[in-house]
């Protein structure tokens, strides 16, 4: 209810990945909704408008991406944000607009997939920038 989903997504989760509803409430959907809220820059889930950016871009994150409620808050989602937020260099209102955009980021490992993806990808940018001087 917190997140006003259409009942058609609701009925499309129970229909599809029924594995949802055999979550805990309180042990594992809560924490992981109330950091989504708290990365789209709303600290107070209780305090949102069910009409908000912010409960609109919750919604649409769990409808796209219902494998986030499997998460830990605080083991996953929160290194993986503090991750992209440092070594990106992102404010608050950008690494918001990343993880809206691209919600399943944040299911990813920062040490077997984002770190050997950004050094490779530094590497190469230097490499590329390097050869492009020379020419």
């Amino acid at each position: 209810d917190e997140l006003s989903m259409p009942s058609a997504d609701i009925d499309e989760l129970k229909r599809d990945r029924p594995w949802l509803f055999d979550l805990s409430l309180n042990d594992d959907v809560e924490p992981v909704v109330f950091y989504l809220y708290s990365l789209m820059g709303h600290d107070d889930l209780w305090a949102a408008s069910p009409t908000s950016e912010q409960t609109r871009r919750v919604a649409e994150m769990v409808a796209g991406h219902p494998t986030l409620l499997l998460l830990d808050a605080a083991a996953d989602l929160e290194p993986t944000a503090e991750f992209l937020r440092d070594c990106c260099e992102l404010t608050e209102e950008e690494l918001s607009k990343v993880i809206a955009a691209t919600p399943g980021v944040l299911g990813l490992s920062v040490e077997d997939n984002l770190k050997p993806t950004m050094e490779f990808l530094a590497d190469n940018m230097r490499m590329w920038s390097q050869s492009k001087d020379g020419q």
